[in-house]
């Protein structure tokens, strides 16, 4: 029988008779029974995965001690920021310059590593090993009012400034 190049192929006989499933991604031609199955098994098995129950139960190895509590990272961040702008509000009396750079540093650089801090902390505490800090909170309002102490003290140099000039 002549057979079109278009057509499926056709599942052949094997030894005992029966049909043999089709494999498509050998030409229609039945596995043979002899080293390539046998590679197969033993590659299988001899994957560094195969004897580990954890590889194949979906089981996730925590991740490393520092992931699994809060990023404090963002509000030492913070509060540095917030300090520097403390810091230049204090040197910038008569210097309008200088106190808007401190009222954006310390206002606005704080304040953003504050949010950063709460985003980063909200993704966390979705991870079964997140262990919750007593003293993230109180840290985070100290960086807040750290934040409004150096945009208050720069707004009043600025309005100082505006006093005398203006």
């Amino acid at each position: 029988m002549i057979r079109r190049r278009d057509q499926t192929p056709r599942p052949v006989p094997g030894p005992s008779g029966r049909h043999a499933p089709v494999d498509f991604g050998t030409g229609g031609q039945p596995p043979s029974l002899g080293s390539s199955l046998l590679s197969q098994s033993l590659s299988a098995t001899s994957a560094p995965d195969a004897l580990d129950p954890a590889a194949h139960s979906g089981y996730q190895a925590p991740p490393s001690v520092q992931d699994c509590g809060p990023p404090t990272s963002f509000l030492l961040l913070g509060t540095a920021v917030a300090i520097l702008g403390i810091a230049l509000g204090g040197f910038a009396s008569g210097r309008l310059g200088l106190a808007i750079v401190g009222w954006l540093i310390g206002g606005l650089g704080g304040t953003s590593f504050v949010i950063a801090f709460t985003a980063s902390d909200l993704q966390r505490r979705t991870s079964r090993w997140y262990v919750q800090r007593p003293y993230i909170d109180r840290a985070r309002l100290a960086v807040l009012s750290l934040a409004a102490i150096a945009v208050v003290l720069n707004a009043w140099v600025m309005a100082e400034w505006a006093g005398r000039h203006l």
